[in-house]
């Protein structure tokens, strides 16, 4: 029994320490760019992962930002349970003319602008053992577009997030469609950039100079 009730109190912690973490980079948001040269990122992508099934229990949270320029700042953050502590590496370098032309091609696709905006999450708590939610957020020319999704697996009929209206969760397949070309860059982009030396710079939680709710 004691056994029983310390694991439902790992995963009840484990599961508040991932929704505050959840909050820390769904909150931020890209600058617009402007007109005067603005220094801000033009790009913001994160994707959050928590897995409370019996193979492979933790969580994970990666995000980018990407300057015009082709420079990122990227941070990987892991958690296995049940251990308590969280890794996380932040690296910095720059794309080459390849990833950066792949990734304004993959952002001027028509149908990721017509992507309606992202919904920030379904009902709390979530009584699901997995989810995944993906978040872009891009510097157009005269605004800033917010797209994304939530999925998960199992869950309870009638409690979050199986209580999500019907037509957020077909925007959210929508979404995962479309921004499968993005998410791929975006895997592809981490994996590379981990082979390189850890930078020393301060984790931001992909936080942009300027932040907007």
């Amino acid at each position: 029994m004691k056994q029983r009730y310390a694991r439902c109190t790992t995963a009840v912690r484990s599961l508040l320490a991932v929704t505050l973490l959840l909050f820390g980079w769904t909150s931020s948001s890209v600058a617009q760019q402007t007109l005067n040269g603005s220094t801000d990122s033009f790009l913001s992508l994160g994707e959050l992962t928590m897995n409370l099934l019996p193979m492979g229990k933790g969580t994970s949270s990666n995000c980018i930002l990407v300057w015009p320029d082709g420079r990122f700042h990227l941070e990987r953050k892991q958690q296995q349970l049940p251990k308590r502590v969280a890794s996380l590496k932040v690296f910095e370098s720059s794309l080459d003319s390849e990833q950066l032309q792949q990734l304004r091609d993959i952002l001027k696709d028509q149908s990721v602008e017509k992507l309606p905006p992202y919904v920030l999450h379904p009902d709390l708590p979530l009584n699901v053992p997995w989810f995944q939610t993906f978040r872009a957020t891009i510097a157009r020319a005269k605004q800033v577009q917010s797209i994304g999704y939530w999925k998960w697996r199992g869950g309870t009929p009638g409690k979050p997030p199986n209580t999500t209206p019907e037509r957020i969760k077909e925007d959210w397949r929508k979404a995962e469609t479309t921004l499968g070309p993005l998410v791929d860059w975006f895997h592809e982009t981490a994996e590379s950039a981990s082979k390189l030396k850890p930078s020393v710079a301060e984790p931001t939680a992909c936080q942009s100079e300027l932040e907007s709710d």
